[in-house]
């Protein structure tokens, strides 16, 4: 007797397991993707996307500079978050992609030394 109850309770515990997945966040698959190509000039901070009521956001480097990426504030080259450059202009450099739940809600900003192309994808 003094086993069953604890085993009762291990047992009801597990019947609730699977219930714990239930509250699961999925990506809509159905979001309006805006794309822009934003060319940035050597060593001058830009606004990359500014719409805090994003659902989607990726980033792509197809420029051969070197990205730096900052969050609500200007970013500075060769610091914080970096996207690397393309050996050949156009082809795909560094990218990050955010969706869901876990989407930057903040302005973002780039900088690159050299200068660099940012494709943008913003989905709302």
């Amino acid at each position: 007797m003094r086993n069953l109850l604890p085993g009762l309770a291990v047992l009801a515990l597990l019947a609730l397991a699977p219930m714990a997945h239930g509250a699961e966040i999925v990506a809509p698959s159905n979001v309006p993707i805006k794309q822009t190509v934003v060319a940035l000039a050597g060593n001058t901070d830009t606004t990359l996307g500014s719409s805090t009521s994003r659902r989607y956001l990726c980033l792509m480097n197809i420029g051969t500079g070197l990205l730096s990426l900052n969050f609500d504030a200007a970013a500075v080259a060769a610091s914080g978050w970096a996207l690397e450059g393309v050996s050949v202009a156009g082809h795909q450099g560094g990218a990050m992609c955010w969706e869901s739940a876990i989407v930057a809600g903040s302005v973002v900003h780039g900088i690159s030394a050299a200068g660099t192309t940012v494709v943008v994808l913003e989905g709302r």
